[in-house]
């Protein structure tokens, strides 16, 4: 897209969920990507604020506006995709957001005009009423007499059916209701200080001078909770000195649950960007000897610019494909290994609400094959008396500890690793050095780590 092109949020909005509702599910790339990919280099942080805003909206609430959207149009009618995400868009504005009822009516009307002239009548009637009777259309008024409290509240939540199922029959439906209503609401944007340059106090005052709100987080000791940021990291001050790294607290116990050594011999198996295993260079003041694995290069070449950033020296990459090449020739050789594995990524549904429409219940046990298949094949990397620190951002039992149970059946020469850290042992169970987080509002992700440890 040029410059020239002055397209606007809106109509950037309609292009991209046309593209999302195009893949199958199994097949869609992450919505942030295909996001990224329309945005104009001309779009302001505040342009940017607000497509990210009614897409990720939009995606949050889907179910809910397509039955809303069913409401107000014939049975069984077939709405052109240009059409159709015109319409959502403007539904979610009207039932979710403080834009003016006039405005969302007048964009929607003026950009479908550009695309299909003759539908400008039809959207302009299917808003108006919606406008009309409002009061009676959002989730907490709805009057869905008929259908029980799970389908009902997955339908108002916009959740899969399977999915609300799944948690009542397991935490019940009123802890469940809660964590539906959680996941619709923004995630915190958290901090990770980097203490090889600064601390915490320091930083939350710098930030304070610079007029952002900034507080201490309530898990990890390094943590920083920004309040009411919504743009890209690197427009906050300090992202070019490396005074932080962006991460979710509950991401940061993993590597403080590893507890790792200066000199020590460290892996991390599937290290994505980089944030894990840049803070455990700052947790052994980059002074360990630290491998980074992972199956994508863009990944790799993404954390080497972190840990420049961050002024990082002790972080080697290495391509998944070559790593399987010395693989044979490390045995014994790591004092710890951190698998952060793929997962189904249910405990991030705040962050990256497509993954409720991606995933299957069939899913999570094909990922739970390949998150055993991980720990088993790094068993003979560690030294006798190293660790394995398994984490996965879902709080599946499959994916979890089911996982760790399937681990520790096969390989005996091992065991859980008991936890004796300050504020973090409140959530372990059993005291056993496994923990499972769900979701939080204002909060962490739901994620689970478990620690495990090869017998001497």
């Amino acid at each position: 897209m040029t410059s020239s092109d002055k397209s606007t949020p809106r109509e950037i909005a309609v292009n991209v969920l046309i593209k999302w509702q195009s893949f199958n599910k199994d097949k869609r790339p992450p919505l942030n990507e295909l996001m990224q990919e329309d945005i104009p280099a001309f779009f302001s942080s505040k342009d940017r604020g607000f497509l990210m805003e009614i897409v990720f909206g939009v995606i949050r609430r889907y179910d809910y506006l397509l039955f809303i959207l069913s409401q107000k149009t014939k049975k069984n009618q077939k709405i052109q995709p240009v059409i159709k995400s015109t319409l959502l868009i403007a539904i979610y504005e009207i039932l979710f957001m403080d834009t003016p009822d006039y405005a969302s009516i007048n964009e929607a009307v003026n950009n479908i005009k550009k695309k299909e002239k003759w539908a400008a009548g039809f959207v302009n009637a299917v808003l108006r009423t919606i406008t009309r009777e409002k009061d009676l259309l959002s989730p907490e008024t709805i009057d869905l007499t008929g259908l029980d409290n799970i389908k009902s509240l997955a339908l108002k939540t916009s959740h899969p059916l399977w999915m609300v199922k799944r948690w009542a029959q397991r935490f019940g439906f009123d802890k469940t209701e809660r964590l539906c209503h959680t996941n619709n609401t923004h995630a915190p944007f958290t901090l990770r200080v980097n203490t090889l340059k600064t601390n915490r106090d320091n930083l939350i005052e710098q930030f304070t001078i610079a007029g952002i709100q900034a507080q201490k987080g309530m898990l990890a000791k390094e943590s920083i909770i920004i309040n009411d940021f919504h743009g890209a990291p690197k427009d906050l001050p300090f992202f070019n000195e490396g005074f932080f790294q962006v991460q979710d607290e509950a991401s940061q116990l993993v590597t403080i649950i590893a507890e790792p050594k200066e000199n020590e011999k460290i892996l991390d198996m599937c290290a994505g960007l980089g944030g894990k295993t840049t803070h455990i260079a700052q947790l052994t003041r980059d002074l360990a000897e630290i491998d980074a694995t992972d199956t994508s290069k863009k990944r790799l070449d993404k954390l080497l610019e972190n840990t420049a950033r961050l002024g990082i020296k002790s972080i080697k990459t290495i391509y998944f494909q070559e790593f399987n090449g010395l693989k044979d020739n490390r045995g014994d050789y790591y004092d710890c290994i951190i698998i952060d594995a793929p997962c189904s990524g249910l405990g991030t549904i705040r962050r990256h609400p497509d993954i409720k429409w991606n995933r299957d219940e069939k899913i999570i046990n094909s990922l739970a094959d390949i998150q055993l298949d991980l720990l088993n094949n790094a068993v003979n990397m560690v030294k006798q008396g190293g660790r394995i620190v398994y984490s996965v951002c879902s709080f599946e039992t499959e994916e979890t500890t089911d996982v760790i149970k399937k681990f520790l059946d096969k390989n005996t020469d091992w065991k859980i690793k008991p936890v004796k850290i300050e504020r973090i042992t409140d959530y372990c169970e059993d005291n056993q050095g496994v923990i499972t987080l769900i979701t939080e509002e204002n909060g962490h992700d739901g994620f689970f780590v478990g620690a495990l440890e090869r017998f001497k």
